[in-house]
């Protein structure tokens, strides 16, 4: 009678151990380190600030898994690659960081950071693709607006469309990352250049 019970118990501790196995491989990815990361020295004399609004992402990057685009309309996601963080908040800390970096004129924070009702100047990001691609290249591409308060209902004087590729030069995905990464910096100086057509 107890030989079954053993033989029961250690069916049952077997199946046990292989449900709770982790798969060894999975890998998450950061956009920005804190290496990578330096703030100006200058930037509490600025005089204008701006306010990052969230991020607006495309429903298919609201995943926690790393995307690619296979061909010209499928997506696949990976099950072994995961962002470490939502891409929303690291999308918009990395370009507040790049922003910040690549202007002399303006503090750029979150609405987290400052009162944004005391603030005239926003600015609003929408994102369609931010993903590598099946032609070996990374892509950024969307629209971005920089109103005052008093303007927002004329939204469209205020758009800007963007799209920046870069090659790949390695296969994986922490390359395709690193790359992703230097896009936003490329976004965040077109944004600081057309900043002066804004007035306060």
């Amino acid at each position: 009678m107890t030989k079954p019970v053993f033989y029961v118990l250690g069916i049952v501790l077997l199946l046990a151990g292989c449900a709770t196995e982790t798969n060894t491989n999975v890998q998450y990815y950061l956009l920005d380190s804190s290496t990578s990361m330096s703030i100006p020295s200058d930037l509490s004399q600025r005089p204008k600030t701006v306010v990052v609004q969230p991020i607006e992402l495309a429903d298919y990057l609201k995943q926690a898994g790393l995307s690619m685009q296979l061909d010209e309309h499928q997506v696949y996601y990976s099950k072994q690659h995961f962002w470490a963080q939502p891409l929303q908040a690291s999308i918009q800390s990395s370009l507040i960081n790049d922003l910040n970096e690549h202007s002399n004129t303006a503090l750029f924070s979150s609405s987290d950071e400052v009162n944004s009702a005391s603030h005239g100047i926003n600015l609003r990001v929408k994102i369609n693709h931010f993903s590598p691609t099946f032609k070996s290249r990374v892509v950024l591409a969307g629209q971005y607006w920089i109103y005052n308060k008093q303007s927002q209902t004329e939204l469209t004087r205020s758009m800007y469309h963007f799209k920046f590729e870069l090659p790949l030069a390695k296969n994986g995905y922490g390359h395709a990352v690193g790359k992703l990464r230097d896009l936003l910096e490329n976004l965040s100086e077109d944004i600081v250049e057309n900043m002066d057509n804004v007035r306060n």
